[in-house]
């Protein structure tokens, strides 16, 4: 188990060093916004609409960028590795193929689960803080569909 938090612990790091990481992250967040401010735009009305539309909208976001950005940074995690030579110093360690998978995989997913939180979360801070909607309510709506985009990136991350 050492080995393969030490490899998630790589991935981690060489994923955040990476600018796409924070690319990602500024992305869902204007998105989202966007999207809570301007959702309700096709009917005429600028603002905030309902918790339901607005968690609509962003599933439908959610659903088209995240299997896009999970497959390049898993892709990136290990023909990058092989362009840049890395790859061969990792498979020279006492480690196996099956730790390394593991590592790399639990490494890339808590970047699609760290970028995704941040990002979404600033949709539900701005209507938590503009609407007249429970906290408890925003919250919990966001916590199921945090986890589910997350869930959806780690399927692709498998991929």
């Amino acid at each position: 188990m050492d080995k393969i938090l030490t490899v998630a612990s790589k991935e981690f790091k060489d994923g955040f060093r990476n600018r796409w990481t924070l690319a990602i992250t500024v992305i869902f967040a204007i998105l989202s916004l966007g999207l809570t401010y301007f959702g309700a735009a096709a009917s005429g009305s600028i603002g905030f609409a309902s918790l339901n539309s607005t968690l609509i909208s962003l599933a439908s976001l959610a659903v088209i960028l995240i299997p896009l950005i999970a497959l390049m940074i898993a892709y990136n995690a290990f023909v990058g590795e092989y362009e840049q030579g890395t790859m061969l110093l990792l498979l020279t360690y006492p480690l196996s193929r099956r730790d390394m998978l593991i590592g790399k995989f639990l490494g890339q997913g808590s970047i699609i689960a760290i970028s995704s939180l941040l990002g979404f979360s600033t949709a539900a801070a701005a209507i938590i803080f503009s609407s007249e909607v429970e906290t408890l309510e925003v919250l919990n709506a966001f916590f199921w569909f945090i986890l589910s985009a997350t869930l959806l990136g780690w399927v692709f991350i498998a991929i």
